[in-house]
Parts: C-alpha cells; structure tokens; sequence
C-alpha cells in the first residue's frame, strides 16, 4: 500500500513540474509590458490664432484622455512659438513636470505618460492657454 502511495506522489510531483515548465513560455514577465505599452501616441494640435485671448480653442482637444504607458504628441499649428508645461497658470509651471520650451512653427513636443491621474498643462508664453491630460490605469 505504502509502495503505491510512493508512486504516486512522485507522478503527481513530475505532473506539477512538467505543468509548470510548459506554462512558462506563456508567462515570463514581457506579456504584462506588452499589454500595457502599446506605443500609442496621441496627437493634441495647438490650434493657430492661440495667442489671441478671444479665441475658444487653444489646444485640440482641449482635454484628452490616454492610457499610461502612450504617449501625446504636440504640434505647434500657430504661427507663433508656445510651449507645453505642466502645472497652472496660477501656480507656475511643475518643476518635476515636463516642459516643452519653445516649440517653434510646425515643430512637435512629445511626453510619455506612465502614472495614472489628471494633468493640468498650459503655455508659458500665453498662460491663458489650459489644457489637460487624463491618464487612465494600464
């Protein structure tokens, strides 16, 4: 009797570390970075005529959403120079934050969000442009 326990036990244990063994090139680690990095880069478009006080629409879209891990590219239609900061105008700029500089005419500022919350963003130059950034979990 105790022979066949024997036995037993050792198929149950190879059954397990055959199991374990086969799964492993199906999990190693790489599948939860390839799900949530999926290289997305949303376009935000900082509109012309932005400097002007009276216009509606400085950044397009005003507030956009995106998944941590992607990132939003800036492109500068105006043609004047503005910058992508984080923070409020009435607070100033986040000195752990991105910052763009200047981005001239034509020219692009790309951010890689990894942390899931709200970001507020403004231009430096013309604080009374706002936008915000929504990161959503992974």
């Amino acid at each position: 009797m105790f022979k066949n326990l024997k036995v037993y036990s050792l198929n149950v244990s190879v059954t397990l570390a055959l199991a374990i063994l086969l799964a492993q090139p199906f999990y190693n680690g790489s599948v939860h970075a390839q799900l949530i990095y999926t290289d997305e880069v949303v376009e935000v478009k900082i509109s012309k005529g932005s400097s002007d006080t009276n216009n509606t629409q400085f950044y397009a879209p005003p507030e956009v959403q995106v998944a941590a891990g992607n990132s939003i590219k800036w492109t500068n239609n105006d043609n004047i120079i503005h910058t992508v900061t984080q923070g409020k105008p009435s607070g100033g700029g986040n000195p752990a934050g991105f910052n763009s500089g200047p981005i001239q005419v034509g020219g692009t500022f790309e951010h890689f969000f990894d942390e899931s919350g709200s970001v507020d963003y403004y231009c430096t130059i013309h604080p009374h442009m706002i936008g915000k950034v929504i990161v959503n979990p992974y």
